[in-house]
C-alpha cells in the first residue's frame, strides 16, 4: 500500500509543485493521475521514486516512512519517464541487460529476465536492432518491457509488493493497424 498525507513540494517560496496531496493506494489497486500540464503528476511520481525531496508531509510504502527507506538496500523502483531512457547506439537487448548487470544478476538470470520481457511484449523480433532505429511505438514497447523486467519489488515491512510508476505512457504516440498495448 502507498499512503500520502498532506504532501507539499516547494521549489520557490511562491510556488508549490505539490500542495496538500492526500492519497491512498491499496495493494493491487491501479490508479491514473489525470490533470492539466504542470499540475504536479510527474512531481508526485518523482517523489514516490525518491527522485525529489518533499518539504513536508508523509509518504508511506507498506507502512514504512519513505524517508526511512534506503533504495539501495531495501527497495528497487521501476520508473518509466515520459521521455524514454535508452543507449541509442546499443541494441534493445543490450539496453535490457545493462541495468541487470549493474545490479549484479548472474548471466543465467539476466538471460531469463530479458527473454521473458521480450516475449511478454512480443518484441523478440527487435531485440537486435539499435534503439536509434526503432519507431516510437517500438520504443514504447521496449521501455515497458525494460521496466517490467525490474519493476519495483518492495521488500520492506511485511511481505513483498511490486510497484511501477509510469509517466505519460503513450504520450505523443500514434498507433496504427492492429497495434495495441496492454498494460
Amino acid at each position: 500500500m502507498i499512503e500520502i498525507k498532506q504532501l507539499f513540494l516547494t521549489f520557490t517560496k511562491e510556488y508549490d509543485a505539490l500542495h496538500d496531496i492526500n492519497l491512498k493506494i491499496n495493494d493491487g489497486e491501479k490508479i491514473a493521475l489525470v490533470g492539466e500540464a504542470d499540475s504536479g503528476k510527474t512531481m508526485l511520481l518523482r517523489v514516490l521514486a525518491k527522485l525529489e525531496s518533499f518539504k513536508s508531509g508523509e509518504v508511506y510504502i507498506n507502512g514504512i516512512d519513505l524517508k526511512k527507506i534506503d533504495f539501495k538496500q531495501d527497495i528497487s523502483v521501476g520508473f518509466v519517464p515520459k521521455s524514454f531512457l535508452f543507449f541509442d547506439k546499443k541494441t534493445v537487448r543490450e539496453n535490457f541487460e545493462y541495468v541487470l548487470k549493474q545490479r549484479k544478476f548472474d548471466p543465467a538470470t539476466i538471460n531469463l529476465k530479458v527473454l521473458t520481457a521480450l516475449k511478454n511484449f512480443d518484441i523478440e523480433n527487435i531485440q537486435n536492432l539499435k534503439v536509434k532505429d526503432l519507431s516510437p511505438y517500438q520504443k514504447a514497447l521496449a521501455e515497458l518491457g525494460k521496466d517490467v523486467e525490474y519493476t519495483a519489488t518492495i521488500t520492506v515491512g511485511k511481505g513483498e509488493k511490486n510497484y511501477s510508476f509510469h509517466d505519460k505512457m503513450g504520450s505523443g504516440l500514434t498507433f496504427k493497424g492492429n497495434d495495441s498495448v496492454t498494460v
